[in-house]
């Protein structure tokens, strides 16, 4: 998560619910605004870090949306008010891996 500054720990959180699997990676950071938390998953769109600086293409997070989206599936960012970041992502489990026989 570009967003959690460096040295700060990432915490990823797997469960099961409801027929889904939810995953969950928890960082620090800015909040990033509701506009970009939209946005974000956009192709090429990018977040600027500290200084304006860019790092990256603004790919990743498009790809896996649409991968995500695929699998039919979500993926989104939450990030309150008082800082700190989720990207959470939810994917069907049960029947249809069951009929296909995986």
């Amino acid at each position: 998560m570009r967003v959690t500054p460096v040295g700060e720990t990432l915490t990823a959180i797997a469960e099961t619910g409801s027929g889904e699997l939810h995953l969950a990676i928890q960082g620090g950071g800015r909040q990033v605004s509701f506009d970009e938390r939209e946005r974000l998953f956009e192709p090429f769109f990018r977040l600027r870090g500290e200084g304006g600086q860019v790092q990256d293409s603004g790919l990743g997070l498009a790809i896996a949306r649409s991968l995500v989206q695929l699998h039919g599936g979500r993926v989104w960012l939450e990030s309150p008010v008082n800082g700190g970041n989720t990207f959470r992502l939810s994917l069907p489990i049960g029947e249809a891996n069951a009929s296909s026989g995986r």
